[in-house]
């Protein structure tokens, strides 16, 4: 069986809001097409997923199945779409992350001398995007503002509060120069950087 993710989405947003208009504006869509997508998916699954009667749209037992199956797997894909992403940057290039005050010049130099041939992006980030541009794949590094969620992320104190920052999992040469030499690097933003280890 061949799943389109596509029509899955569909199903997802009319799962969690039970009600097919309101679906089709949260996906930008008319409501007769995606009531067209549902409709197909069902045909390929070979399952009814809603019951539709003036009391309103509701769940069959095997739509309740897929509501929960179908995040996982979507989940799933979007992981492993970033995981693409990020493998095929490996090596040629690294994009890190910044928060305006912060000063990157020196490393982009070290990492610049470092990997001759390496392309180093640098991209200013919000409080919201310097932790979710690494847990999306967006970003390979970030130089970061305490508060955030440190789970599943290897974390240097840089100063006071700002810290570099990337995932756990991660392994590449270029990430472990990072961490291994980021005190060494430079000054990040006006003072000298405070001496820490990584988490």
């Amino acid at each position: 069986m061949d799943l389109d993710l596509r029509r899955l989405r569909h199903f997802l947003a009319v799962a969690d809001t039970l009600n097919f208009g309101r679906a089709a504006e949260t996906l930008h869509l008319a409501q007769p097409a995606l009531s067209r997508s549902v409709a197909a998916l069902e045909r390929e699954l070979g399952v009814k997923l809603f019951d539709r009667s003036r009391a309103g749209t509701s769940l069959t037992p095997a739509g309740k199945l897929l509501h929960d199956e179908a995040r996982v797997l979507l989940r799933s894909t979007d992981a492993l779409q970033r995981r693409l992403v990020v493998a095929a940057r490996e090596g040629r290039g690294v994009t890190i992350g910044f928060r305006p005050g912060s000063v990157v010049t020196a490393m982009v130099r070290h990492l610049e001398q470092r990997f001759p041939g390496l392309a180093v992006t640098t991209v200013p980030t919000s409080e919201a995007d310097q932790i979710a541009g690494l847990r999306d794949g967006r970003l390979d590094a970030s130089l970061a503002l305490r508060p955030f969620n440190e789970q599943g992320l290897t974390v240097v104190e840089l100063t006071d509060h700002m810290c570099l920052v990337v995932e756990a999992g991660r392994d590449s040469p270029v990430l472990r120069e990072l961490v291994r030499n980021a005190h060494a690097i430079g000054d990040y933003c006006g003072a000298p950087p405070k001496i820490g280890g990584a988490v």
